[in-house]
């Protein structure tokens, strides 16, 4: 999970939510563009919103029973920036990442050559599953809860970083549309009675799950440690919840 340097936000005429994002969205305009990539350095409150944007990645996708092995965030300042990425490699196009265990359909999501697309080869994953879980009932039943959890995990960045950043919370946010995208692909992947009501149901859980006190106080403690140190790998467990089994709950129909 990332942030990208460069989102749908900045080619926006109109401001996003909450005026000092407003302001700073119009301080970005401002700024000289080449080809609609931004070419001012991170701002300290930008980075700070990234700090929390990779926090909520990390803490939920921990909840989830996922492992998180670092996050970590450009300096202020920067212009170019370039981390490790897991299996995709070193990257130049973000201001902050979250690398974690793969996804639970790892093989059954792609992108489009366009890169603004996210697509799922649902019945090779659900063949996978027949010949995997044949008998074993529950071993399918926590392949579901597994994709259930990663679209939390891919929609809690923007969702921690809009609650951090006072503004309204709402899954169409500019600057997590890619992970949407993904938590969009995930969902075609259920059960396809669940389909039509879980990606709604998802972000309301995601919401509440990171609006609660307890859950709130640990992306909280991750992000101003990300701030501060810039990049946490081997101390990160020390940051994170305990996995839930629970979490999240089934889709109701």
């Amino acid at each position: 999970m990332t942030t990208r340097k460069t989102s749908r936000a900045d080619s926006r005429e109109e401001p996003i939510d909450g005026a000092k994002n407003g302001a700073e969205l119009r301080e970005i305009l401002a700024a000289a563009t080449l080809n609609g990539r931004i070419s001012v350095g991170l701002t300290e409150d930008r980075r700070r919103a990234v700090c929390f944007h990779e926090a909520g990645h990390a803490v939920v996708h921990a909840l989830g029973g996922g492992f998180v092995h670092h996050v970590a965030v450009a300096p202020t300042g920067a212009v170019e920036w370039t981390t490790a990425a897991g299996k995709s490699g070193p990257r130049s196009d973000l201001w902050g990442i979250c690398v974690t265990s793969d996804s639970p359909a790892f093989g059954y999501i792609r992108s489009t050559q366009n890169g603004w697309e996210v697509v799922a080869d649902r019945p090779g994953f659900v063949q996978r599953l027949r010949v995997t879980s044949q008998h074993e009932r529950g071993m399918r039943r926590e392949a579901w809860r597994q994709v259930r959890a990663y679209v939390c995990t891919t929609l809690a960045g923007s969702v921690a970083e809009q609650i951090a950043t006072g503004r309204r919370v709402e899954w169409l946010d500019p600057d997590g549309i890619d992970d949407a995208a993904i938590a969009d692909a995930h969902i075609w992947l259920l059960p396809p009675r669940e389909r039509r009501v879980a990606f709604d149901q998802l972000f309301e859980c995601t919401v509440a799950t990171l609006r609660r006190p307890e859950i709130w106080a640990y992306v909280v403690r991750l992000a101003e440690a990300l701030e501060q140190q810039g990049e946490i790998d081997e101390t990160i467990d020390d940051f994170l919840p305990a996995a839930s089994s629970i979490f999240p709950p089934v889709i109701a129909l």
